[in-house]
């Protein structure tokens, strides 16, 4: 990495003699799994204290590691650095540490070859939090420098956003777990929590008593309240050619089984801008899943840039929001999306004088309950199918909350394509009551055009079948 040892800094001094020589040891509340996530937090505290001397370990990283070589906007990483003077510690999030163990756990059982990127934020909502969380997660990381990685994190951050958790000031928590990898070697998750319930800084998240106003209140049955989303912009990571081949991105919103799109951004290419679009839903729970999807609209059809979920609070909270959401494509980054939105509780939609009775609800992160494997075996389309060298090439994409497949592309399949026992989804239930969204597209040389989708429930699938396999 050109940072020499896992413990080297500037002038010689190790993460544990800055750590110390800043009387942070306090910080240390539980012990960590491993040595190289006390390191990660011990660096990410040295950072936030002194974060001009950072700076170089972020200018050697930048020149030697060639993750770190085409990371864009380091200029502007440099400079924030350079002025940004000391930012308040982090401390050890006790629900978060939980959440990103959890969900590295879920990883590390996949065992996928691209192991599935994110997780983090949802694990945490799951287990009660209900702060603004930001996460990272890296699996191509296989030096033993915890300032080189936190180095490595600060550019790519800044490569996407032109921002990072890591230096902002309102993060007071975070969660760190690497776990061993049969198939990238290790899998590295980071978890930072902003706006942390009780005084900044708090380590550990208590359950909360009713009624908390950090706390999102959930109505017991009914309508509880009105949402307004409205789409700002986008960064986009992929291909974006001469003007004539420019992306013309769109966004579809879906909740349940509603889906809103947005207008097509003609020629918009990487950063698309929308004026007065906005989407409205009544929120009847908060616990249901907004589906994000940004497409590229050609002649034919549209293909995939990137999606994202969030859950439904993370933008119906009284004051609203204004959010950038980070997208994935086939489990890697594929840039962000700028959302707001307007919230207004059933109490002052409906009943303004009346006040609401509500139940404040931490839940529990759903346990494990088995590994589904889903076979894309054959479909029979109603479709346009003309003369042997236009006949379709159907492909399918299956997406079950953030984990996306897709199976092999049938070449000139047609109407009945069949693509094989080995084309199949490996998914880890951890709830029954997730949507499988299902796509079938003629998969041509400049994108994909839609057949067909369904939704369905993950437990649509989740039927035993002795000497079976479920397909």
């Amino acid at each position: 990495m050109g940072c020499g040892d896992s413990t080297e800094s500037r002038a010689g001094l190790s993460v544990d003699q800055q750590f110390a020589d800043l009387n942070l040891q306090h910080l240390i509340e539980r012990e960590f799994k491993n040595e190289l996530e006390a390191q990660i937090f011990k660096a990410v505290n040295v950072c936030r204290r002194r974060p001009g001397a950072f700076m170089q370990i972020c200018k050697q990283v930048k020149k030697t590691n060639p993750l770190a070589k085409n990371c864009q906007h380091s200029h502007i990483l440099f400079a924030t650095m350079q002025k940004i003077g000391q930012l308040p510690v982090v401390h050890q999030s006790e629900v978060g540490q939980r959440a990103v163990e959890q969900n590295n756990a879920n990883v590390v059982a996949l065992n996928a070859p691209v192991p599935v990127a994110g997780g983090n934020v949802i694990a945490f909502n799951q287990m009660g939090g209900v702060d603004v969380c930001h996460e990272f997660t890296h699996w191509k990381y296989n030096e033993s420098s915890a300032e080189a990685f936190v180095a490595l994190q600060l550019l790519i951050d800044y490569g996407r956003t032109k921002s990072s958790p890591i230096l902002n000031k309102t993060v007071h928590s975070m969660a760190v777990c690497v776990a061993a990898h049969r198939q990238v070697s290790n899998v590295i998750q980071c978890l930072y929590i902003q706006n942390v319930i009780g005084a900044p800084g708090a380590v550990a998240m208590q359950p909360q008593p009713m009624a908390q106003p950090m706390m999102q209140p959930m109505v017991v049955g009914g309508l509880l309240g009105k949402l307004k989303l409205h789409l700002k912009e986008a960064n986009l990571q992929h291909n974006d050619g001469d003007f004539l081949d420019r992306m013309s991105p769109f966004v579809t919103v879906r909740i349940n089984n509603r889906e809103e799109r947005s207008n097509t951004q003609e020629g918009a290419g990487r950063h698309p801008v929308w004026m007065m679009q906005h989407f409205d839903w009544e929120v009847l729970d908060m616990n249901h899943m907004i589906d994000i999807e940004v497409r590229d609209k050609d002649m034919v059809g549209s293909e995939m840039i990137g999606h994202a979920q969030v859950p439904m609070h993370f933008f119906a909270k009284v004051g609203g929001a204004a959010e950038w959401i980070e997208l994935k494509y086939m489990g890697m980054p594929a840039g962000n999306i700028h959302f707001t939105s307007e919230y207004v509780p059933q109490a002052v939609v409906a009943q303004p004088m009346v006040q609401q009775t509500v139940v404040v609800q931490q839940q529990a992160m759903p346990m494990r309950q088995g590994i589904l494997k889903m076979h894309a075996h054959n479909a029979h389309l109603n479709f346009s199918d003309v003369g042997l060298l236009e006949t379709m090439s159907p492909q399918v994409t299956i997406r079950i909350n953030e984990q996306e497949w897709r199976s092999d592309v049938c070449m000139g399949g047609g109407r009945n394509p069949e693509w094989g026992a080995f084309n199949r989804m490996e998914h880890i239930v951890m709830d029954p009551a997730r949507e499988v969204h299902i796509e079938v597209r003629d998969k041509d040389m400049i994108g994909g055009d839609m057949i067909g989708h369904a939704i369905v429930p993950l437990n649509f699938f989740l039927r035993p079948m002795e000497g079976h396999m479920n397909e």
